[in-house]
């Protein structure tokens, strides 16, 4: 019971706190990549975009994306995937001036992965610039994006950052612990070679790194600069190219996105295993330590729970592992006040209860992911 106590413990430390501290080590060890920003426009770069009837904000993505392009955007294409509104036509009526509009139509939804698949398939240009159609980049974002890319040709993919948009009444942006500490371990892990994943709402890729994604695939901005280090080029993590949302953070809206990326980690766990292992994953261990042990959290938390309450029942252990049981109770009780009074709860309350939110939306996103597939093999006959 003490062995399965501690290892639970060192995993679980190891996951959300060692592996950020040892990446931030390791990457001082590395000299700092100062690049210019891409100053000769002659590689062309096209701007892609997947929507679903985004008639009410197309062309002010268009425009924001023809404003801060530069002379290296020569083209968007914007993939329709099933639009049933007028996104269609508003595209193909927008003048795009020397930066070419081009529409992709999919008559029926077929998500995402498909619609970039078809988009890189049609486009020549040496770089593709990815965007979302709800965000805005800021000015200068682009070059910032293309300059590594231009200057040294083992870079085969620049993430930018995403920020939450200031309201309307002026107050700033804001942003959880959770996502502070993400983007601290992709600029760490840029540091040392490569991030695992990028920010998929403004992200450039070299585009002959890029290979076709199967369309059932949940985590296209993880996927895909996965491959791009797999054939030994770096990931890079870039936090002065923003892009900003004006979507307020709701609770429904984060809990849908966070169990099918969380569902996205379990996919690519059992669908890309050779990727976790040393002879053939050039990112193995920062994978293992950045995605999948934080997948085993709640398995690991029930762990911790059952055995420190053993041991404690069993009078063994004497007052280090009451006091264990105890801070565990405490961790709870603040955790469980804080999702069930959310803003209204203490500021203490709010790490604790983010965390306990994050493991319970593993268990769905796995939940997800198993459902899936069990639809996925009743359709096939199995």
């Amino acid at each position: 019971m003490e062995w399965l106590f501690w290892i639970s413990l060192f995993v679980m430390g190891y996951a959300y706190l060692g592996y950020p501290v040892l990446m931030g080590l390791l990457s001082r060890f590395k000299k700092p990549l100062n690049f210019e920003e891409a100053g000769e426009p002659e590689p062309i770069a096209a701007a892609v975009l997947s929507v679903f009837n985004e008639e009410s904000r197309i062309e002010a993505r268009l425009r924001n994306l023809i404003e801060v392009g530069g002379p290296w955007l020569r083209e968007i294409l914007v993939v329709c995937d099933g639009c049933t509104d007028d996104t269609e036509q508003k595209i193909r009526n927008f003048g795009g001036g020397s930066v070419a509009i081009r529409v992709l139509v999919n008559p029926e939804k077929r998500g995402k992965p498909a619609g970039l698949n078809r988009a890189l398939a049609e486009t020549d240009a040496d770089f593709v610039i990815f965007a979302d159609a709800r965000q805005r980049f800021e000015t200068g974002s682009v070059a910032k994006l293309l300059a590594p890319l231009i200057a040294d040709a083992s870079v085969g993919a620049v993430s930018g950052s995403l920020e939450i948009e200031p309201s309307v009444t002026g107050a700033g942006a804001g942003i959880d612990v959770y996502w502070r500490l993400e983007k601290w371990i992709r600029h760490s892990e840029s540091r040392w070679f490569a991030s695992v994943g990028v920010t998929g709402a403004i992200y450039a890729l070299r585009r002959e790194r890029f290979r076709p994604l199967p369309e059932d695939t949940l985590l296209d901005d993880v996927v895909i600069p996965m491959w791009v280090a797999q054939q030994g080029s770096r990931v890079l993590f870039e936090p002065a190219a923003l892009a900003y949302d004006p979507q307020r953070l709701e609770p429904a809206k984060e809990n849908r996105r966070k169990t099918r990326t969380l569902a996205g980690n379990w996919q690519m766990a059992f669908r890309y295993p050779l990727w976790a292992l040393p002879v053939a994953g050039k990112l193995w261990w920062q994978l293992i330590s950045h995605k999948y042990l934080r997948l085993l959290g709640p398995f690991l938390l029930l762990v911790l729970f059952v055995t420190n309450l053993a041991i404690v029942m069993n009078d063994e252990g004497g007052w280090l592992y009451a006091g264990l049981l105890a801070g565990q109770g405490v961790f709870y009780l603040a955790a469980s006040v804080g999702l069930l009074l959310g803003p209204r709860s203490p500021k203490l309350c709010a790490i604790p209860s983010a965390f306990l939110f994050l493991q319970i939306v593993s268990l769905r996103g796995l939940g997800e992911y198993l459902s899936a597939r069990f639809r996925k093999s009743s359709a096939a006959g199995w």
